[in-house]
């Protein structure tokens, strides 16, 4: 770690870090720490309470080794959306359905 990391001496970078916030400069050590495999000293945590973490060989996983889920598994979305015509439509014989029907029928007559 540290004096022979290939941002060292990039004082640029050292400008950005020092401006970024609390999570900002955790994830650019996280990113730092995963591409390169250690950081530069000016990024290292200060705090002493905090383990470091040294990534010694970073892998790359080949396509075949990839588990994929089942297409059983899937759901699949219509090809095209229904249209607003179509919703409409949909949601009010939903709704005729739904309601209560009532006769024209003067409950007065019915006394």
């Amino acid at each position: 770690m540290g004096s022979n990391h290939p941002l060292e001496r990039n004082t640029s970078e050292a400008e950005y870090f020092g401006r970024l916030n609390r999570n900002g400069k955790a994830a650019y050590r996280h990113a730092t720490r995963t591409l390169t495999g250690s950081l530069p000293t000016w990024a290292e945590d200060k705090r002493s309470n905090v383990a470091t973490k040294q990534i010694d060989n970073v892998a790359t996983t080949p396509n075949d080794d990839v588990t994929t889920m089942q297409a059983d598994n899937v759901t699949t979305l219509p090809e095209q959306p229904p249209t607003l015509t179509e919703m409409l439509a949909r949601l009010t014989r939903q709704k005729q359905t739904d309601e209560p029907r009532t006769l024209a029928v003067d409950p007065l007559t019915l006394l």
